[in-house]
């Protein structure tokens, strides 16, 4: 998935010296397009709008302060999700902002966004057209950042064939524990020692290997794999172009992204590249008598039926691997960080660990039935450091009336997954990382967290992603007790990812991994 709104984020302006070309097409792009639309604005009314008494509507509330041609943006650059939560403590939980050339509706709790994403889902699940997204995803075909329309029904039917909850563990039942169990034993060789381990490299060890066996029925030994190295370069470069994405530029104006066209064209030129080889290793294999039991290998004996072209194959392919990638690495790395600074926290999961599992054997995805309280640390988790706190923007696609309110056509949607996370009406001191708010729970009527979206555009991967989360902590957990690093004797601190980020895309650190048994290594390694 795209690291959305990355330009206006911190991290960005940690890189921003190595990414002026970036910034230069964005703002010019800007400047130039807003111009266009001042002198022929394509939403100028030919009705007046009226709510549902006949009354003519009322205009969405907007914040003070809009600049010419860069409207709100300049309110943005540090904290967009913070700052948006702010003015909706003044303008209510829905309101308008311009980002440039396009106004944007701002849904902040859960009532409204149950109401626009899910209620009027058929109305607001497009996504806004961009240049650069165009370019990358060949008119549409990465289809998490496509339109609604047929390729992304298909697509999305295709995926859920594999890993809906009611399908994934029948079609892949050792998907998990062979991942897992890989991950515990690179951790044993690699992060026992007082200086850790390098999680960042590891945790995208892990995640590409999951999303490789399940697409390809493909496992890397180690990041020194160049096959790794090549996917996690995608992934990385992927992200990197995430902040281009918001650029909507006219024709006459595309000179000014010349470059970002040109990464645009050359994503999707890899995404070809890369997966079409995958893909023929898999024809090769069938044409043998090899065939390999895997989700592409089953989209691809159906392609006939389902008419699906070689590109395609390809960009279904690309948008799985992406989207399984890197937002999971995210959040593990972000959910290890946690663990470490709350040892509270591990020693009560330790507890059911060794109490429902025992000492003498690993658990397995059977077993995360009966570990309620691994399973609150994870949805806390995904409350509390979800890998995007914008969750990736919707248009409307016609002119609607909530609540007297009008919502004008082709404007875009951004969901502020901070303050549905953080809503202290529905959370008890939502800043403070608790699990046990989600421990043994039943009855409540609120979703546990919004971090996976709303509607038809729900991330379709979050019982993969959730199963996958749990199973790594339960065995991490049980194998090991999460520790800081130390070096030259000297306890070094990792703090939690900064809240204001609205990409919560922890600092590389290395974190240290103690071995609860003494039999531990023979344990893993006796099979």
């Amino acid at each position: 998935m795209s690291l959305l709104l990355y330009y206006l984020t911190d991290h960005f302006k940690k890189t921003q010296d190595a990414n002026l070309r970036i910034l230069t097409g964005v703002f010019g792009t800007l400047a130039v397009g807003l111009l266009l639309k001042n002198i022929a604005d394509p939403r100028k009314r030919d009705f007046l709008a009226v709510n549902d008494h006949g009354s003519p509507a009322q205009s969405l509330p907007s914040p003070r302060g809009a600049l010419p041609l860069i409207g709100h943006v300049g309110y943005l650059l540090k904290s967009p999700h913070l700052q948006m939560a702010e003015w909706a403590q003044t303008l209510g939980p829905m309101y308008l902002i311009s980002l440039g050339q396009r106004d944007y509706l701002i849904l902040n709790n859960a009532e409204v966004v149950r109401e626009i994403l899910e209620i009027r889902g058929q109305m607001n699940s497009d996504r806004v057209p961009t240049t650069i997204i165009q370019l990358m995803s060949k008119s549409g075909l990465v289809f998490a950042w496509g339109n609604e329309n047929a390729f992304l029904k298909k697509s999305r039917r295709l995926l859920l064939s594999a890993i809906s909850r009611k399908n994934l563990g029948r079609k892949y039942p050792e998907l998990y524990n062979k991942e897992t169990e890989a991950l515990i034993c690179q951790i044993y060789r690699h992060g026992t020692g007082p200086q850790g381990m390098p999680l960042h490299a590891y945790a995208y060890l892990y995640t590409i290997n999951v999303s490789m066996r399940l697409l390809y029925g493909i496992h890397f030994e180690s990041p020194d794999d160049p096959g790794w190295k090549e996917l996690y370069a995608l992934a990385i470069d992927f992200s990197r172009l995430g902040m281009a994405m918001l650029i909507e530029c006219p024709r006459p104006l595309e000179f000014l992204v010349g470059h970002l066209k040109q990464d645009a064209k050359e994503m999707q030129l890899r995404f070809q590249k890369i997966f079409g080889r995958y893909n023929n290793m898999l024809r090769d294999a069938a044409a043998n008598g090899r065939e390999i039991e895997c989700l592409m290998n089953d989209i691809i004996k159906n392609e006939e039926k389902e008419n699906l072209t070689p590109i395609e194959l390809e960009n279904i392919a690309a948008t799985i691997m992406i989207a399984a990638t890197d937002t999971t690495a995210i959040t593990l790395q972000n959910l290890f960080i946690i663990l470490l600074n709350h040892p509270d926290v591990q020693q009560k999961a330790q507890a059911e660990l060794d109490a429902v599992i025992g000492l003498d054997k690993l658990p397995t995805e059977q077993d995360l039935i009966r570990l309620p309280y691994i399973q609150a640390i994870i949805t806390e988790t995904m409350r509390f450091r979800p890998p995007i706190f914008l969750n990736l923007p919707r248009s409307t696609r016609e002119r609607q009336i909530y609540k007297g309110y009008e919502i004008p056509a082709n404007v875009g949607i951004l969901h502020n997954i901070y303050a549905t996370n953080f809503d202290p009406t529905i959370y008890h001191q939502p800043h403070v990382f608790n699990p046990d708010r989600f421990y043994n729970t039943s009855g409540c009527d609120q979703r546990d967290h919004w971090s996976f979206g709303a509607g038809r555009r729900l991330c379709p991967g979050n019982v993969f992603a959730e199963k996958s989360l749990a199973l790594s902590t339960a065995r991490v957990l049980w194998a090991f007790t999460i520790v800081p690093p130390k070096v030259d004797g000297k306890v070094l601190q990792v703090p939690i990812t900064d809240i204001a980020l609205p990409v919560q895309e922890p600092a590389h650190v290395d974190i240290a991994f103690v071995p609860r048994r003494e039999n531990l290594g023979e344990i893993l390694f006796s099979s």
